[in-house]
């Protein structure tokens, strides 16, 4: 688990930002940060940061950083939903 609070004010800071791109511009912006939150090598542990449940699932391949084939689904789902909004 990440506990360095400076790096989680960079990653709150460079969101806010890119938030305000995508405001600036008129296009819209996935939260795949949030989304992913509980997806990851730790999705089945209760007292992770980002705990869904049991029902959760892991959402990242063996590097945790690349979606595997149902984290691929998860943000093709989440760009649809956008799409039809």
């Amino acid at each position: 688990a990440v506990t360095d609070p400076g790096l989680e004010e960079m990653v709150i800071w460079s969101m806010e930002e890119f938030m305000s791109i995508a405001v600036d511009t008129g296009t819209d912006m996935l939260f795949l940060l949030e989304n992913f939150c509980g997806h990851g090598f730790h999705y089945d542990d209760p007292a992770s940061r980002c705990y869904r449940g049991p029902e959760a699932e892991i959402w990242f391949d063996l590097t945790c950083i690349h979606p595997n084939p149902t984290g691929h689904a998860a943000i093709a789902d989440m760009v649809m939903a956008v799409v039809r909004e």
